[in-house]
């Protein structure tokens, strides 16, 4: 796969909009329209737009080829002014996007609110004609001003699990974003993470056809002594138990609060709980919801590290597919693979290096701006293709669309340790570790680390890397093989012959020779 460079925009867009590339350059278009088109996409939490849906807010007074041809005029001419940075503008036959992008609203929400109450407003100066885009305009400058509460209804029940967000007592002062930016940072890995239809955050009540399946996340927030306390509570609609509660303080001084803190951690470990909660919220009958229950499932098994377990997951996996087609099963799928090889459960390994690249290829088919399938396929990229360079343009993009995604950052560090750049993998991964310290995911990460820790020479920080990923997952051979080393090179050799003891009850034909004369073993590193 061609190497893409990394890409990254950064909008303000309280007060006049000012679009500046990952340089500082400013690359804002003059035009008003080209202005308001990205102002249209920056307040959409993908930052991705159908092109009939951006035509009706800024030519909806136009037939549809007008309008289609004032569209691809406008993208021109936001080409033409992102210069260096246009590999940002992602078009299709059917969408629009932006990728890459950051805007003050969530890297510095403090400072925003204090614009808006020193009497800025949201995108000032895009003043159009058109009553689509200025009754868009109106509702986002209210929004921003502060939640409403309103009623959303759902006579139907939509494609995806739904999930509303619900923002409850909140802040006034300065921290009155926070909740939001939290909110919608949380809407948007949950989607990644499975096919849910996020409402909110401003919705009061919902119905949602017969109040059979769905989630509640309900934030409630205050502040004190300049620190915002945050109570989150996820419950199921249908049976009102909670499925997950968290309380966290986060300091409205710090630098930076979105990005730093316990903000990045809370919102992937709201999406990893919506995912484990989906067959307790999902309901009975056959469909692509089931499908997604099947999906977590998996999810579930495959990180037990125990053969039986995994080949379970791959059946749930392919059920699944058949119900649906998915890119995040396919992901999964491909990521299983890779597993299956590092643990040797199966006696064909050419076979499930050529379903890891199949199931990969296949999830990418799906979808290109989803963080979690990018961060999956980016790992089989190098670590079973051995393709650094591929998986690393993967995780870049991983990391711009998902930057609480614990996933983009392990391939972030994966690719980097392959490329040789061992202390920035480990930055990587022992960022991606804090992202998920409460996560079932974390051993996978310990691992990673682990590995980056040796490549760097410390040998102490690798071993508790390996610890800890023994202890939480014992089935698991990789920690094994290299404690194991680590303990005999550091002459600590009662502890390595018990980790010897431990690893020939998992791994029954583990020997010293086959690491050594036997390429194939997945063991590099110890080679």
């Amino acid at each position: 796969m061609a190497e893409r460079m990394p890409v990254e925009l950064h909008a303000q867009l309280i007060g006049g909009l000012i679009l500046r590339d990952g340089s500082g350059r400013d690359c804002t278009p003059r035009g008003v329209k080209a202005r308001a088109l990205v102002g249209l996409l920056a307040l959409t939490p993908d930052r991705r737009r159908s092109r009939r849906w951006l035509e009706g807010r800024l030519w909806s007074d136009r037939a549809p080829e007008q309008a289609s041809g004032s569209l691809r005029q406008t993208l021109v001419e936001i080409r033409a002014a992102l210069g260096p940075a246009a590999a940002a503008l992602v078009a299709d036959r059917g969408h629009i996007g932006l990728a890459g992008l950051t805007t003050d609203l969530e890297s510095d929400p403090v400072a925003a609110r204090a614009a808006l109450v020193s009497g800025r407003e949201l995108l000032e100066g895009i003043e159009l004609r058109d009553p689509a885009f200025v009754e868009w305009l109106a509702d986002q400058r209210k929004r921003a001003a502060g939640p409403i509460p309103t009623i959303v209804m759902i006579e139907d029940l939509p494609d995806g699990l739904p999930m509303l967000i619900r923002l409850g007592s909140e802040s006034s002062g300065f921290g009155g974003f926070l909740p939001l930016a939290l909110a919608e940072a949380i809407g948007r890995l949950v989607s990644d993470f499975a096919h849910v239809d996020v409402f909110g955050p401003n919705a009061a009540t919902i119905r949602v056809g017969p109040p059979d399946r769905g989630m509640l996340l309900l934030l409630e927030a205050s502040e004190l002594n300049k620190e915002l306390h945050l109570m989150l509570t996820l419950s199921s609609l249908r049976t009102g138990l909670t499925l997950w509660h968290r309380h966290a303080v986060l300091p409205l001084e710090k630098a930076n609060v979105v990005a730093a803190g316990e903000f990045p951690s809370i919102v992937f470990e709201a999406a990893e709980i919506a995912l484990a909660a989906l067959p307790k919220v999902v309901g009975s009958e056959v469909s692509p919801l089931q499908a997604e229950a099947m999906i977590s499932r998996a999810v579930r098994e495959m990180f037990s590290y125990d053969t039986v377990r995994l080949r379970n997951a791959d059946r749930l996996l392919q059920e699944a597919l058949t119900i649906s087609p998915s890119a995040r099963a396919n992901a999964w799928r491909g990521f299983l693979r890779q597993t299956m090889l590092v643990e040797r459960t199966e006696a064909d390994p050419a076979r499930v290096m050529d379903e890891a690249d199949l199931y990969s290829r296949r999830a990418l088919e799906g979808t290109t701006t989803n963080s979690l399938v990018l961060a999956l396929v980016s790992q089989v990229q190098v670590m079973v293709q051995g393709n650094p360079m591929g998986g690393a343009a993967l995780a870049r993009d991983a990391v711009a669309f998902g930057p609480n995604n614990a996933f983009s950052h392990a391939a972030k560090a994966g690719s980097l340790l392959r490329q040789g750049q061992a202390q920035a993998a480990l930055v990587a991964g022992q960022y991606a570790i804090s992202l998920a310290s409460r996560s079932a995911f974390l051993p996978f990460l310990e691992v990673l680390s682990g590995l980056a820790a040796i490549g760097v020479g410390d040998v102490e920080s690798a071993i508790s890397h390996f610890e800890a990923a023994r202890a939480r997952a014992p089935q698991s051979r990789a920690p094994l093989r290299h404690l194991l080393f680590l303990y005999l090179k550091t002459g600590q050799t009662d502890k390595a012959l018990k980790i010897l003891a431990d690893l020939r009850r998992v791994e029954p034909d583990f020997s010293f020779s086959r690491i050594k004369d036997d390429p194939a073993y997945p063991a590099g590193t110890l080679r």
